[in-house]
């Protein structure tokens, strides 16, 4: 393993010691929260969990399952699956 803080090494023995990560957060831009950005960022790192040749069946992870569960705001009727954007009316 690379030369990570303690912290971050902790956090990469849990990735690997895990059989399911999920990932539960509300959506903030489309995206994920800066604060869960920066440990994916950070734990997720090159030369350990990806990259070397680390591809498809050569996958460190290989066996293991994740799951998003994300939570979004909004009124009902921006979510209208007829509608790309719909306003509420008022």
């Amino acid at each position: 393993m690379h030369s990570f803080s303690q912290e971050i090494q902790a956090e990469i023995h849990k990735l690997f010691w895990c059989d399911v990560l999920i990932f539960q957060f509300p959506l903030w831009w489309f995206g994920l929260p800066g604060i869960l950005k920066g440990w994916v960022d950070r734990v997720f790192a090159m030369g350990t969990i990806y990259g070397g040749r680390r591809f498809y069946d050569n996958r460190v992870l290989q066996g293991r399952k994740a799951m998003l569960s994300l939570t979004t705001g909004g009124p009902e009727t921006m979510y209208n699956p007829t509608i790309i954007l719909a306003h509420e009316q008022g």
